[in-house]
């Protein structure tokens, strides 16, 4: 095959990387701020733009790539000109993403993602190329694999967005009714005579706060709500028309309805299989799970949905892989409380106090206050289910079973790859009960951290794993 060049949304990129330039002369602006000083900054802000199109455009006709015997060369750069070769046996995963933006304009990302090592290679194709590129670096599952669609996933999402959607709203409606009181109260207030008397008099600066506080509480509230209900609507975007097909060698998925992802996952280079159990997943009783293989996290989409008692959609998806293995309640004996509740408990503390202070100074926080320390307890319940829970089990040779919670979600991971780091640290409060913690990093720079358990055992699983 011969030599292609990249579209030109590999120019648009090559300018978004160096986007900070732009700021430069604006500084400028903001030193001097007069009209002269305005004008020049405008002035090198149009040189500066002129350089860096100048540049990209420089960049994207002395890039170019090559598929040659299922192996990709792809060059970069101009007084530093590099060649990299990437064969299918290099990678771990191969993503195609196609935004809205990039299907208009009849392109596609290929996301490559290195099996042994970090990092990955993003090139802009053109649509034409960019799925056969795929195919050609990492086959598709055979054409008789069994393709599971699971028909509840986009429902649980959208249920869980207009349920959120309905607190957003009643927070917006509270926001205003706080504003609108602000307002009310400022007419019949003498601003000159409360700020000179402010800077004398503690009580009056009190008024203040009383006065702005519960308003700004409500925008504060009121905009993580909306952002979290925007975080939800994406994902169940994201999420949508999943579909999942598997051999028992590669995995490939299909998602999405604005933006559309088709991923293709090796499974030879799998790190390790996470069953996650939110509180979202209890309720429902439709827990995901996700894959990491070599650089490649996979947090976005999960593979598939487990249920109880539907053990073998994963197995034939992910052969031997028990994530649903017992493993009971670990030895409690001289574990360390604080190292699950010290958080938690520190930051429900904090909002106790001030919920009780605020109940004597200002009463017009204290629902919010009170809100925070609901959301800490519910932390601390979490984290106790941790204390009962976490721990490992040595399945088989390089496969071991970790459970640990972190912040509201409890996971199940299944660790698949030898070349994992374990790291065993002992803090002052567990060393006299020869107790540890386990870091465990997987290669592709993702970390597990199991708390409070025996040493002795667990170098025991090492060494017969050893052996």
């Amino acid at each position: 095959m011969k030599r292609k060049r990249f579209p030109v949304l590999y120019a648009l990129q090559q300018f978004r990387k160096r986007w900070i330039l732009l700021l430069l002369p604006l500084i400028n602006a903001l030193v001097r701020f007069d009209l002269p000083g305005l004008i020049t900054s405008l002035i090198a802000e149009a040189a500066v733009i002129l350089v860096l199109a100048g540049g990209s455009v420089l960049v994207w006709q002395n890039a170019w790539w090559q598929l040659e015997e299922n192996a990709l060369t792809v060059a970069t750069g101009i007084w530093w000109h590099q060649e990299v070769t990437l064969r299918p046996e290099d990678l771990a995963c191969v993503e195609v993403y196609r935004s809205p933006l990039q299907r208009l304009l009849g392109a596609a990302r290929v996301n490559l993602y290195y099996a042994h090592q970090k990092g990955s290679v993003m090139l802009y194709l053109p649509w034409g190329d960019a799925q056969p590129l795929a195919d050609a670096l990492m086959a598709p599952p055979a054409p008789d694999s069994r393709i599971y669609r699971p028909k509840g996933l986009d429902r649980v999402g959208l249920a869980a967005v207009s349920s959120n959607l309905f607190a957003g709203i009643w927070l917006v409606i509270l926001t205003r009714q706080q504003t609108a009181q602000v307002l009310d109260e400022l007419a019949f207030v003498d601003r000159q005579q409360l700020e000179q008397a402010a800077l004398s008099q503690l009580e009056l600066v009190e008024e203040y706060a009383a006065l702005f506080l519960p308003a700004g509480l409500a925008w504060l509230l009121t905009g993580v709500m909306l952002f979290w209900i925007w975080a939800l609507a994406a994902s169940a975007l994201h999420t949508a028309r999943f579909s999942v097909a598997g051999d028992g060698q590669r995995i490939r998925t299909r998602s999405g309805v604005l933006t559309l992802v088709t991923r293709t996952v090796d499974l030879s280079c799998v790190t390790a299989v996470d069953l996650s159990q939110s509180p979202a997943a209890r309720i429902t009783r439709c827990y995901p799970v996700y894959l990491r293989a070599g650089s490649f996290a996979g947090k976005d989409v999960p593979i598939c949905i487990y249920r109880v008692g539907r053990e073998h959609y994963l197995n034939a998806l992910i052969p031997d892989c028990p994530l649903w293995t017992k493993m009971g309640v670990a030895p409690l004996k001289d574990r360390s409380i604080p190292a699950f509740l010290a958080r938690p408990g520190f930051c429900g503390g904090l909002c106790l106090v001030l919920y009780l202070v605020s109940r004597w100074a200002l009463p017009q926080v204290s629902w919010a206050l009170g809100l925070l320390g609901l959301v800490c307890a519910l932390w601390g319940f979490f984290q106790l289910e941790g204390f009962f829970r976490e721990g490992i089990n040595f399945l088989a040779r390089d496969r071991i079973l970790v459970r640990y919670v972190k912040g509201f979600t409890h996971h199940r991971v299944m660790v698949v790859t030898p070349q994992a780091g374990y790291l065993l640290y002992q803090t002052p409060y567990n060393l006299p009960y020869g107790r540890c913690n386990l870091r465990i990093c997987l290669p592709a720079g993702q970390r597990l951290r199991v708390r409070s358990i025996h040493r002795e055992a667990v170098a025991r699983g090492f060494q017969s794993e050893r052996q």
